[in-house]
């Protein structure tokens, strides 16, 4: 699958030569599934938005969209020219990908059914019966135009993103693609790995202009390949950056793990203290218990009492 980040295209000749230059790259003429990240447009309007359809029709029945929040007007219904953009957006079930092992389920965080800024007790009721069927060894990929972290460079947060991460706790996913951020970015939403593409107008850390390929590694987990579109082969420095992103992303995995380990730990401990509180009470009720029984043999004139008389 290969992810196109937000072409934000303005009507300018600019971003319009970007957007032609990334849709010609070689690697898309062969993928299987081809995801197109918002905000397709600079403020959701149709001058903005013309020639899209156009352009994406070059690869029939491949090409799934997710508008990001820039692309709805504040106040109204979907603007009528995200109509044939989002038929494929929103399919009746999860969408196949090449390997047919990995499936790729979209999820509606705007207008176009009837929420914004958040995916709504229906949508995540349907998704938790999705996933709850899966057979063994398949591979789920969601993906969603809002940040699930919570902290987004542009527009509103997900509003109901600890709903979701409460659901992916249940049922794990293979990885959460999504938008809202302004640079090439990697993380982890409920231990899942989460990955955001950059700006067809450029990386906001590094000035990448890159399609993002992803793919599996030996073990199951995510790799993903920048496809520069608009690279001068005379910069290597670009391959130190990628390093470094890779680096700070297996520091993020190691954080989140001593998080968990320390949350584990916690509860842990709390469990004892419980444990232990329950056993004093119990040590005190039988301590209880054996001084109301001492009280009732004194009173009865136990073994040895001088006040009973002799045994007959």
């Amino acid at each position: 699958m290969i992810l196109i980040g937000p072409p934000r295209l303005d009507g300018g000749g600019m971003r319009q030569a970007q957007w032609r230059r990334a849709l010609a790259h070689r690697a898309l003429r062969g993928a299987s599934r081809a995801l197109l990240i918002g905000p397709l447009t600079a403020r959701g309007r149709p001058a903005e938005a013309a020639g899209i359809a156009e352009s994406l029709s070059v690869f029939p029945g491949r090409t799934t969209v997710l508008p990001g929040p820039g692309d709805l007007p504040t106040h109204g219904r979907s603007p009528g020219w995200l109509t044939p953009l989002v038929t494929d957006t929103l399919p009746t079930r999860p969408i196949a990908l090449g390997d047919r092992r990995t499936a790729l389920i979209p999820l509606d965080t705007l207008r176009l059914t009837g929420g914004r800024d958040a995916i709504g007790a229906a949508q995540l009721a349907d998704l938790e019966a999705r996933l709850a069927a899966r057979p063994d060894g398949a591979r789920t990929i969601l993906a969603l135009a809002h940040d699930p972290h919570g902290k987004p460079a542009t527009g509103a947060p997900l509003a109901d993103r600890e709903a979701l991460a409460a659901l992916l706790r249940r049922h794990p996913v293979a990885l959460i693609v999504h938008g809202q951020r302004d640079a090439l970015t990697r993380g982890r939403f409920a231990g899942i790995p989460t990955l955001s593409p950059p700006p067809l107008d450029g990386c906001a850390l590094t000035g990448w202009r890159a399609l993002v390929r992803v793919g599996w590694a030996e073990d199951g987990s995510p790799a993903i390949e920048p496809l520069h579109f608009a690279r001068p082969e005379s910069r290597p420095a670009l391959a130190e950056a990628f390093a470094a992103a890779d680096a700070a992303g297996a520091w993020t995995d190691l954080a989140e793990k001593i998080v968990a380990a320390d949350d584990t730990f916690a509860a842990l401990a709390a469990e004892l203290r419980a444990r232990s509180a329950r056993l004093d009470a119990v040590d005190a009720h039988a301590a209880a218990l054996d001084g109301a029984l001492a009280d009732l043999i004194r009173r009865a004139g136990g073994p040895g009492d001088p006040s009973r008389g002799p045994d007959r």
